[in-house]
């Protein structure tokens, strides 16, 4: 079991770090930044984000994206959960 919780903590950061570099910004039209990657690595690797699925954490630029991400998720299956009520 420890050994699933590390794999997929490596792979988060794996999509973490694999995001777009700054050099291609202007092709991609997406901006990009610097982020602290002693903070990014030890987040992920103390277990605050377990909680979060991988696939949450491709091409995002920093915890707080991959935060803001799930957040506007969240919001958006509530939201989807009324209307669904609501018919």
């Amino acid at each position: 079991m420890k050994d699933k919780v590390t794999m997929s903590r490596a792979r988060k950061v794996m999509l973490l770090l694999g995001q777009l570099l700054h050099v291609d910004s202007h092709i991609i039209g997406m901006s990009t930044k610097y982020i602290s990657l002693k903070e990014t690595l030890t987040e992920v690797f103390d277990g605050k984000h377990d909680n979060v699925s991988e696939q949450s954490f491709y091409m995002m630029s920093s915890i707080e994206d991959v935060k803001a991400k799930v957040q506007h998720y969240k919001n958006n299956v509530e939201i989807s959960r009324f209307l669904f009520c609501l018919c």
